[in-house]
């Protein structure tokens, strides 16, 4: 297999750059498509009922779990870089879909980069924790500096910046603040995982797996077989390595014979998968436990990484929206019969073998669904604005230009 020089869609973006209602069908849509945009845009009324409730009105920092116990509410008033960016761009969706008005949402903006500017920083990086009352590193989860998160909060931001022109000016500041290059590694051309401030030192693992949330750098070419379908496989077989970086790039636009193609490969095949297992639902991918956290995949889809299992997260079917929206609406419906919908939209996940919830929300999880049901329903909003910027361009030709070879 040939090696080949590619380029990060989203973190490297940051390394180079440094050194509404929901709307009428057309003529000719079904009446279970239209019912169906209705049960979306109800689901994001909910679900971001969460941001409402669960960010600090001082500090716009959102808390990174809720979880219901038999012994009531726990609240996780802890945030990361991620949770902020998926607050900001869930605001920005809330706003396009009519849930919010615009001066509210960029009231709620203004109080979160209010607080990112004053935030302790690392060469303008953001730590992995800060607690939500106050803004102050939580130190007793470490002081690890994050490169794939800070990329998020730097997608995050450029969002912001593009959708509300007010808020231009101070999102450009801390996101050309945002230096990565200490986190670079120009010998082996990839980035590192992070950097522990505590300890002075950079992680030794690096992000060299392209199909993955940072989209990597060097790559090995060479595709898999499962089901008969080729793709390229990403570290753990997740829905989230595979189709988050889609809620803010044109992967399925542009890149219609590489990473466009694949994510459709990774869709069906999760798919798939779930129907050679005899699940009721599919859609694997990181999520809440009941008595914790795990990661989850259809682990065929993968090359090492995580783990089999019946567990089913809500946030996996909504990242599928561009590209199986009918069987993401029948999932819904199955999800729904495992009393997964509650108060903030869908519990976290569900053992569809057992039917065992894991009655929490996440931030990020939040998120991902909120952006991915605007994106769907107002024709990508979310990733042109992100498109809309310099750093969002970049890629773009590449993304036309390169071919996987799958078909």
């Amino acid at each position: 297999m040939k090696k080949v020089k590619l380029f990060s869609f989203i973190l490297t973006f940051c390394l180079f750059a440094n050194l509404a209602l929901t709307p009428m069908a057309s003529a000719g849509e079904s009446s279970n498509l239209i019912g169906f945009r209705a049960e979306l845009k109800a689901i994001a009324y909910k679900t971001y009922s969460y941001f409402e409730d669960y960010t600090d009105q001082n500090t716009g920092l959102t808390y990174d779990e809720v979880r219901l116990t038999e012994k009531g509410t726990e609240e996780a008033k802890r945030t990361s870089p991620t949770n902020i960016a998926m607050y900001m761009m869930s605001t920005v969706s809330a706003q396009q879909l009519g849930i919010i008005s615009k001066k509210e949402a960029v009231h709620r903006l203004q109080t979160t980069i209010n607080s990112l500017e004053k935030l302790e920083k690392w060469n303008g990086l953001f730590y992995n924790w800060y607690n939500t009352d106050d803004g102050s590193v939580k130190k007793d989860w470490g002081q690890f500096i994050s490169q794939v998160d800070n990329g998020w909060l730097s997608a995050g931001l450029i969002v912001v910046g593009q959708a509300y022109e007010e808020l231009h000016g101070a999102t450009s500041e801390l996101v050309e603040n945002m230096n990565y290059t200490p986190l670079y590694d120009p010998e082996v051309g990839q980035f590192r995982g992070g950097y522990d401030v505590a300890k002075g030192a950079v992680t030794d693992h690096h992000y060299g797996m392209f199909y993955t949330e940072p989209r990597g750098v060097d790559v090995f070419e060479g595709s898999y077989v499962y089901k008969d379908k080729k793709f390229v496989p990403s570290w753990g077989g997740s829905m989230f390595e595979a189709l988050m970086p889609g809620i803010v790039i044109k992967e399925k636009d542009l890149g219609t014979q590489a990473l466009g193609l694949n994510n459709q490969r990774h869709v069906e095949l999760q798919i798939e998968y779930a129907k050679e297992k005899g699940y009721a639902a599919w859609g694997f991918s990181p999520s809440a436990t009941p008595t914790g956290y795990s990661e989850f995949a259809a682990t065929p889809l993968g090359t090492s990484g995580y783990k089999d299992g019946a567990t089913v997260t809500a946030h996996a079917t909504f990242l599928a929206l561009d590209y199986a929206p009918e069987a993401v609406r029948k999932n819904i419906k199955a999800l729904k019969k495992f009393k997964m919908f509650g108060k903030y939209g869908f519990y976290d996940s569900v053992n569809v073998e057992t039917g065992e919830l894991a009655k929490a929300y996440l931030a990020l999880d939040q998120g991902m669904i909120m952006v991915s049901i605007a994106n769907y329903l107002q024709d990508g909003v979310i990733r042109d604005y992100f498109h809309s910027d310099v750093i969002g361009q970049t890629p773009e030709e590449l993304l036309k230009k390169e071919v996987f070879s799958i078909q």
